[in-house]
């Protein structure tokens, strides 16, 4: 597990995330060792470009992009 998991698994804070593409492998390192129910509550995969535009309410120019992110 890396530092980066470890640091959030041990965190106080609850929290969810939305992601896509490459990123989702996160959700899978996050529960994989156990702990992560104590703070991780949800993971939202906007996958396809009509789930995206639901998600953030507008169409945008590139699906992959900073802006879009």
């Amino acid at each position: 597990m890396s530092d980066k998991v470890k640091k959030i698994l041990k965190s106080s804070k609850k929290f969810g995330i939305s992601i896509t593409g490459g990123g989702t492998g996160i959700v899978s390192r996050l529960l994989r060792n156990g702990g992560g129910s104590n703070n991780f509550c949800f993971a939202d995969v906007p996958y396809h470009q009509n789930a995206m535009k639901d998600f953030l309410g507008f169409t945008p120019d590139y699906y992959c992009s900073a802006e879009t992110s």
